[in-house]
């Protein structure tokens, strides 16, 4: 199926109609898993992006999952961030995570990259109102309005407290993006292009109208992008492995086992 551009932009917050757009809620913190002290950077295992680690975030371990985590507490200091961007939006890509969600409310922000002013592309849950659904959503032109961004969103809701493999799809051919969970395709978009931005890949928050918003409360692992758009069978692959491998090797991946 094919969804109409969103009407908020909002990485936080969507509109039932154009101006009427809810506030983040992502100020909340909640409790995040347990994780032990780790090395002061996120290593790529293609050697080209290793990733920094910013304020309250730690690298160790978290319950029910092996290997590497990033642990986030859901406030503005708490994210980690490549030196400069990683992705070329301007052609195919797939970006995949293991992610663990602790916030009850609020739009949160798993995998982005974007300018000063906007992300490029989204992965992790939109929330406004009674709507709290994974999503993968990229704007489609500079200036960051709010029509310009089109979406693809999970069936149902979006957990808290449990590991979810999120994986969005961009194929530049068809010019159409695709959220898969745990492996399983939610939604197809058709879009526009997507907007190519030069700032860093980020994890655990996004640029949105000039301000840092959305922060993750909780853990994130096996962090992996290719510069291809994956089939349903690499996708299938990767949650088989638990988000580990995907049968190809990616352009870059962090926290990996």
């Amino acid at each position: 199926s094919a969804a109409a551009p969103s009407a908020a932009g909002s990485p936080s917050a969507a509109a039932t109609a154009p101006g009427t757009a809810a506030p983040s809620a992502s100020g909340t913190v909640s409790a995040g898993p347990s994780a032990g002290s780790g090395p002061a950077r996120l290593d790529d295992v293609r050697g080209g992006h290793p990733a920094a680690p910013a304020g309250s975030a730690v690298i160790g371990p978290t319950e029910g999952h092996d290997g590497p985590t990033l642990v986030l507490h859901g406030d503005g200091g708490s994210y980690a961030a490549t030196a400069g961007p990683v992705v070329d939006t301007s052609r195919s890509f797939t970006v995949s995570a293991m992610v663990r969600n602790n916030a009850p409310t609020g739009g949160r922000a798993v995998v982005t990259q974007g300018s000063g002013s906007y992300y490029s592309f989204y992965l992790g849950r939109d929330y406004w109102g009674t709507h709290n659904q994974w999503v993968f959503k990229v704007q489609t032109a500079a200036g960051g309005e709010d029509n310009t961004t089109y979406q693809a969103f999970s069936t149902g809701q979006a957990t808290t407290g449990q590991w979810t493999l999120l994986t969005g799809v961009y194929d530049a051919s068809t010019r159409r993006i695709q959220l898969y969970v745990d492996g399983t395709l939610a939604q197809t978009t058709a879009v526009k292009g997507i907007w190519q931005t030069s700032g860093p890949l980020e994890f655990g928050r996004t640029r949105y109208k000039g301000a840092w918003s959305d922060f993750w409360d909780g853990a994130i692992a096996d962090v992996q992008v290719w510069n291809q758009a994956l089939p349903a069978a690499r996708v299938s692959q990767l949650r088989n492995s638990r988000g580990a491998s995907a049968g190809t090797a990616p352009a870059a991946g962090w926290l990996l086992p």
